[in-house]
């Protein structure tokens, strides 16, 4: 299973918050009434995006058993009623000529379920995930020094923590050096990410996809920085911890190793357009996918969530905030994305989706939609 591209980036900015009790017997979702349920009047309405994001999840719930159960927040749904509920939301995305005859389908059609969210009264916290373009080389050279690693074969290698791979280099030598990088945060960055776009001097570009972890606990950089009292709770950020590892360079490999996971990667031709893969084993649809914890959130369910968003514009420049009402589809998971307060967005690759992702942090509420028994 997938760890990285599934909501890693929050390891730049987890600090400890408080889960509800999801799972067993208590549930970590809310029936609403139908007058308690939101209006989605008002909700930005990407009708591509969402039908692409629907037939994702159909895909991948057309490979399960449809009579088979799905658990999640202490409830459970056949695999079968996801699926209805992604044509549902098909036909209408078809149906609908505005926005307002849109809401007004979904009102009528759906169940409206609300996350209780990490404190038992709704309160989720988002944040997004990108795909990072990054400058490599194929060879070590004075500038690219730094590598990331196809899975070794021999057990013993692949269970290596990071301090032995990065700073005593006990994979030197080996033939597993896939690529090489002029700064380990870049290879930070990638693992973070799970999966990144790596740019050569000859105009190519390759994708560089999650392959498996050394199995190891990761234990998030930001949480060990702000505990030392490097950083003040609340106050770190990626550009903040990437500004600090630049000034302590001479330390940096030893200061992310305090995170034993280390992830390998495998190469792929790269597409212009391409996009990676989720946990739902289907390319994730900018904008109009999350990743959340299955064991709160069922995987290829429609959400909707509203939260507060920054906006960039192609360059990467920021451009402020916005309050964000939109749909997506469950179709990944995370290793920092767990219990029923948190979700990650995907936000696509380049410039605008780094500043967008880096940003992002914000509260807001998480509501699932199940259609309606005929």
């Amino acid at each position: 299973m997938k760890i990285s591209l599934q909501g890693l980036n929050a390891l730049f900015l987890l600090i400890f918050f408080p889960a509800a009790v999801f799972g067993g017997e208590l549930s970590s979702l809310k029936l609403l009434k139908n007058s308690q349920a939101p209006s989605f009047r008002g909700a930005q309405w990407d009708k591509k995006a969402l039908d692409l994001a629907a037939q994702r999840a159909l895909d991948y719930l057309s490979q399960l058993p449809l009579k088979s159960k799905v658990q999640a927040g202490g409830r459970s749904w056949t695999v079968q009623t996801l699926a209805d509920s992604a044509r549902e939301l098909l036909n209408i995305n078809r149906d609908s000529r505005n926005q307002k005859q849109f809401a007004f389908a979904l009102k009528k059609k759906f169940e409206v379920f609300e996350s209780l969210g990490m404190d038992g009264k709704g309160r989720v916290i988002f944040s997004d995930y990108y795909e990072p373009v990054l400058y490599a080389r194929f060879h070590k050279d004075s500038i690219y020094r730094y590598p990331i690693y196809r899975l070794p074969m021999d057990k013993a290698l692949s269970s290596l923590s990071r301090k032995e791979i990065d700073v005593d280099h006990a994979l030197a030598g080996k033939g597993l050096a896939l690529a090489w990088f002029k700064d380990p945060f870049d290879v930070f960055d990638l693992q973070v990410q799970g999966s990144g776009i790596l740019k050569f001097p000859d105009g190519s570009e390759i994708l560089a996809q999650y392959a498996a972890t050394n199995g190891l606990p990761y234990r998030p950089i930001g949480t060990v920085l702000v505990r030392q009292g490097v950083f003040k709770k609340g106050k770190i950020s990626k550009d903040a911890l990437h500004a600090y590892l630049k000034k302590h360079s001479d330390q940096e490999e030893k200061i992310l190793a305090q995170d034993p996971r280390y992830v390998f990667f495998k190469l792929d031709p790269f597409q212009p357009g391409q996009e990676p893969q989720g946990t739902a084993h289907q390319p994730l649809v900018p904008g109009a996918s999350i990743a959340i914890d299955p064991a709160a959130i069922p995987l290829g369910a429609l959400a909707y969530l509203e939260t507060t968003s920054p906006s960039a514009d192609s360059q990467g420049h920021f451009l402020g905030r916005f309050k964000r009402r939109s749909f997506a589809f469950c179709l990944d998971t995370g290793g920092a994305i767990k219990g029923p307060g948190r979700v990650d967005m995907y936000v696509g690759h380049g410039a605008q989706a780094q500043t967008i992702s880096s940003n992002q942090w914000d509260s807001g509420k998480l509501f699932i939609l199940i259609k309606k028994k005929d």
